[in-house]
């Protein structure tokens, strides 16, 4: 049992990490985009 919830803990921080790391991603995106289209 105890080794589930750890894989569990493990899966979650996984996902919210993968999670910011695309929002951090898709503004660096909108930002080159929006510098480039700006010139």
């Amino acid at each position: 049992m105890g080794k589930l919830l750890k894989y569990l803990k493990v899966t979650a921080v996984i996902c919210a990490v993968m999670d910011s790391m695309q929002s951090f991603i898709t503004a660096s995106l909108k930002k080159v985009w929006r510098y480039k289209n700006g010139r």
